[in-house]
């Protein structure tokens, strides 16, 4: 899917980085927030358009991702990670 220069950890680290939600950045889209040096997560205040039969709403990341269902499918050794909300 990518070209073998753009498969490699230093350019996604580096287009996770560019999108930070607090990152001051010309074209930053502020989805990200890094939760420790490399690792990074939707930014919990996100919403994501949907369309349905009332027209359409916005719903916020986590309700759309279903988290509720993730945590309960994980091992409980995972729901504090799942549970943090990533603020700073």
């Amino acid at each position: 899917m990518l070209r073998p220069e753009r498969n490699r950890r230093q350019h996604l680290s580096s287009v996770l980085s560019r999108n930070e939600v607090n990152r001051d950045y010309a074209y930053n889209r502020r989805i990200f927030r890094r939760v420790a040096q490399g690792w990074y997560r939707l930014d919990p205040a996100l919403a994501v358009r949907r369309h349905t039969t009332e027209g359409e709403v916005w719903l916020p990341i986590v309700e759309a991702l279903n988290l509720r269902l993730v945590k309960e499918l994980a091992d409980p050794g995972w729901w504090g990670a799942i549970d943090e909300k990533g603020e700073e």
